[in-house]
């Protein structure tokens, strides 16, 4: 019986020991206020290092840069969105709570998004985006998801629980034609335990996201579309009892670069940011033959050119090295296309994409 005893309290403290000790629901999501964040690119990190009860140490991590993470009332946005996401009559899009993200990187080179605010929807039993509504080109457009984002699982947030969702959203863009784009998150929570930040010491679950984006586009002008998948992302959320946003979200875009974005307190920085731009031309516009794409690089890495038809079919590809300075990448049509006609070319670096047209005349 003493034995008996012995191993059955054993058991009892195994349990126990992997056993998650928080509980994260609605009440821990974000709500109007100002959170002060610290970025920092290039971290060291290993994705695979959690699982239960896990002491995960990132106490190290200094910070490029500060920003005020600015969450605030729906009514409180622009006037121009009220109707779509502060409407009773259509509480499936009602949003609780609004994020002024600026300015926005996108994939297309001619759709500059500009003003954006994110919004979201908080409830007992979910956390989504349900849309946003964003300055595009100028002008300010409702880009409403036809089904909303999963942010995080289902509340309580507890270990191994899972969902998906796949949520499209897309406008006409005047002078240009439309712009549209889908987003593919699937979210795992894969661990619980001690974090350590700048920050201080927590209880916390991490939710793993795997994010595939697709951007569409279609020309009006050429009455030529085509859609172009940016790389994977994977982000790991980190989020524990009252804290309103994650605690640490570390993200993963191409190879094994990460970057972590941590709550914070206030600090005094001075940063510089160097914005990159590509200058991207195509000469001659009508040939016989030759192609030259030249463009303009302030960095290092990797470059891909396509060329479509009319129909948007994919013709070509080819990825080459870039330098920083003038590229030029000459390319012979006549072992591509053997019919003249009008193509599309395609070239793409930093998740960007920009597009030519050619006129092939031999």
């Amino acid at each position: 019986m003493k034995y008996l005893c012995i191993i059955s309290a054993l058991l009892i403290l195994a349990i126990s020991a992997n056993s998650q000790n928080i509980t994260i629901d609605d009440n821990d999501m974000p709500t109007p206020n100002i959170y002060t964040v610290s970025k920092k690119a290039n971290i060291t990190f290993n994705p695979d290092e959690t699982g239960a009860d896990y002491i995960w140490n990132f106490s190290f991590l200094d910070y490029d840069t500060q920003i005020n993470d600015t969450f605030f009332s729906v009514s409180s946005a622009p006037f121009v969105y009220q109707y779509f996401y502060n409407n009773p009559l259509d509480p499936e899009y009602k949003a609780t709570v609004v994020k002024n993200t600026g300015a926005v990187t996108n994939a297309i080179q001619i759709i500059e998004i500009a003003d954006n605010y994110d919004y979201f929807k908080n409830n007992s039993s979910l956390y989504v985006k349900v849309g946003a509504g964003s300055t595009i080109n100028g002008i300010p457009m409702v880009m409403n998801y036809d089904n909303v984002e999963n942010i995080t699982t289902n509340f309580p947030i507890t270990m191994g629980a899972t969902n998906s969702s796949v949520s499209s959203s897309g406008n006409d863009i005047p002078s240009i034609g439309y712009y549209g784009q889908t987003v593919d998150r699937i979210n795992t929570v894969d661990g619980f335990g001690e974090l350590a930040t700048p920050f201080g010491t927590f209880q916390t679950v991490r939710i793993k996201s795997i994010l595939k984006v697709r951007d569409t586009i279609y020309y009006d002008a050429y009455s030529f579309g085509t859609a172009f998948d940016r790389p994977e992302t994977v982000q790991f959320n980190w989020y524990a009892d009252n804290q309103s946003i994650p605690l640490l979200t570390v993200t993963n875009s191409v190879g094994n670069n990460y970057s972590a974005i941590y709550k914070d307190s206030i600090r005094t920085t001075e940063v510089i940011t160097v914005n990159s731009k590509n200058m991207f031309t195509v000469f001659p516009t009508i040939t016989s033959n030759i192609v030259n794409v030249e463009f303009n690089s302030d960095n290092r890495g990797k470059y891909g050119i396509r060329i479509f038809n009319e129909s948007g079919y994919e013709l070509f590809f080819i990825e080459k090295s870039k330098e920083i300075g003038i590229n030029t990448t000459a390319i012979s049509m006549n072992e591509i296309v053997n019919t003249n006609g009008i193509y599309f070319i395609v070239y793409e670096s930093d998740n960007k994409i920009n597009l030519k047209k050619v006129i092939f005349n031999k």
